[in-house]
């Protein structure tokens, strides 16, 4: 067998082919019965591309991704199977593709693409590619619509940054207000009701308001107080609703900075 380019696809007999070394754990994934339906139903290319680079001094082959495709192959009995080989790749890169190999693992928004493809070039339906990664046909459609979100927070969302149930409330909003409130869902660690109630208010046209700082107590206006007189310059503390919080200390100059980072034991070259 020739080496391929990693250009396009051919086809390989998967008895050459063999789960990477680097592949974390021993045990084989196992296809739930809807992945194996729709793969004979509807071929094996409607599964995870799977990608493989050739192991060194062997006709042999490593299989990066679609190590599920492969495990649905042996099942249904199909003994060549579509695909990509990646010549010159580095192990350090092998592991990195290693890494997102796993449907269950894999980010939402790759999930996302997977399935849209899968609807819009593979004739397949909202439930059939649902199926493939345990959704519901009502859930599957919104995974596909955070595609219509705004990039940054697409990647925001690829992330992990922001979770599913808050992109799904950011949805139909226009793109200033998507990234305004992806911000605030990241600094504030807003919850997915909290969104949603904004997301509803920003729809009808209704200007969020920022909610109003705790008033300091006592114990709070002891505290500034305190941390003011060690490091000798102005300290403020501001709480957030979500819990946390930040530490500001004032400074007129770089040499009153130099003292209060002398104070708080950081040495300048």
């Amino acid at each position: 067998m020739t080496r391929a380019s990693n250009m396009g696809l051919i086809h390989l007999d998967i008895g050459l082919l063999e789960p990477s070394k680097f592949r974390p754990g021993k045990v084989l994934p196992t296809p739930a019965p809807a992945i194996i339906e729709l793969a004979k139903n509807q071929g094996i290319d409607k599964l995870p591309q799977i990608n493989v680079r050739p192991l060194e001094g062997k006709q042999r082959y490593e299989i990066l991704t679609g190590l599920l495709t492969w495990r649905v192959a042996q099942i249904i009995q199909i003994y060549s199977v579509p695909v990509t080989v990646l010549d010159d790749l580095s192990n350090e890169n092998a592991i990195e593709l290693l890494k997102n190999d796993n449907p269950e693992g894999i980010d939402v928004i790759t999930k996302a693409r997977h399935m849209s493809t899968l609807v819009e070039n593979h004739g397949c339906t909202i439930v059939e590619v649902g199926r493939i990664y345990n959704l519901s046909r009502t859930e599957a459609s919104h995974r596909i619509r955070l595609l219509s979100l705004a990039d940054k927070v697409i990647d925001m969302l690829a992330q992990g940054e922001i979770k599913v149930g808050h992109g799904r409330a950011l949805v139909g909003l226009k793109e200033s207000d998507q990234l305004a409130l992806a911000q605030r869902i990241s600094r504030e660690k807003l919850n997915v009701r909290k969104v949603e109630d904004a997301a509803r208010k920003l729809k009808k046209g209704i200007v969020l308001t920022k909610p109003k700082a705790p008033e300091k107590d006592i114990n709070h206006i002891r505290l500034e107080d305190d941390l003011t007189g060690i490091v000798g310059s102005k300290v403020k503390i501001d709480y957030l609703h979500s819990g946390g919080g930040d530490v500001k200390i004032h400074f007129d100059d770089l040499d009153i900075l130099e003292g209060i980072l002398e104070k708080l034991g950081y040495q300048l070259d």
